[in-house]
């Protein structure tokens, strides 16, 4: 199917990078783009050759898929008209499918939590769909995903919280993290040096390593870079007297939690 039509409430980051990747692999897809604010919608419009819904109720409803790209917290204020048919994607984090088929009357809904690496084509989708969602349609949004990204399908929306915490937030963390690594080399006032390009080459040459070694264990990888009284020995000995790692689960814990408490918004 290369003709379908989408129509995105919302037009964020994540909702660009979708419909970006989705322009360059289905170059035929007709978009429509609504924000409340409008100046999103307007530009997206423009650079992806979609067009701009100037108000939500113009939206057409006889769209092949509807995305739900606003933030969660804004749900019960959403209200727009969805035939029975609609197929919806949300990407309302810590609502359930239930809670979107109660409160539209439909029956269709697939949920996804990206991340942001799909902007380049990278990252991970996870994904559920609800029960009763069409096979072919199923088919369809699966091979959508699957150009952009790495397309992970489940059958459980507490497993799909729960990685969440990671898939949606490690990029995030990440970035804190390099940044910290960044700062501590800054310390050391060495001159003429461009300290992002070395650490953002040493982190993609590791990240490419571990790639190509998908056979071997992080500590395995670990273990081949780290001698016995050596200078990363210590280091690593350092970080695990802070007791980073248990630092580190509390910080997913917590971004579970938070998961959850969107998902009792009234």
């Amino acid at each position: 199917m290369e003709n379908f039509s989408i129509g995105f409430f919302g037009a964020g980051n994540m909702s660009e990078a979708i419909a970006v990747g989705i322009r360059k692999h289905f170059p035929h897809a007709q978009f429509y783009f609504y924000t409340p604010s409008k100046d999103k919608a307007k530009k997206l419009s423009s650079k992806l050759n979609g067009i701009f819904v100037e108000d939500f109720s113009m939206m057409p409803n006889n769209l092949n898929f509807y995305f739900l790209g606003f933030k969660p917290q804004n749900l019960e204020d959403f209200h727009f008209t969805f035939k029975s048919d609609a197929k919806i994607i949300s990407m309302l984090a810590g609502i359930s499918i239930e809670k979107i088929k109660t409160k539209f009357q439909i029956q269709n809904v697939l949920r996804i939590m990206p991340n942001t690496p799909m902007r380049i084509g990278q990252g991970v989708t996870l994904a559920i769909f609800s029960d009763s969602f069409e096979l072919n349609q199923k088919l369809i949004l699966s091979d959508v995903f699957k150009k952009i990204s790495h397309f992970v399908l489940l059958n459980d929306e507490k497993a799909l919280d729960q990685l969440t915490a990671y898939t949606g937030s490690m990029p995030g963390i990440l970035f804190e993290i390099f940044s910290m690594f960044q700062k501590s080399m800054e310390q050391w006032n060495i001159s003429n040096l461009d300290q992002r390009l070395i650490l953002t080459r040493s982190i993609l040459g590791s990240v490419l390593l571990m790639d190509q070694e998908l056979d071997k264990s992080f500590i395995e990888l670990r273990d081949e870079v780290t001698s016995k009284k050596g200078i990363t020995e210590k280091a690593i000995s350092s970080l695990n007297e802070a007791n980073l790692s248990a630092i580190i689960h509390q910080a997913f814990v917590e971004a579970y939690k938070k998961s959850q408490e969107l998902k009792d918004l009234k």
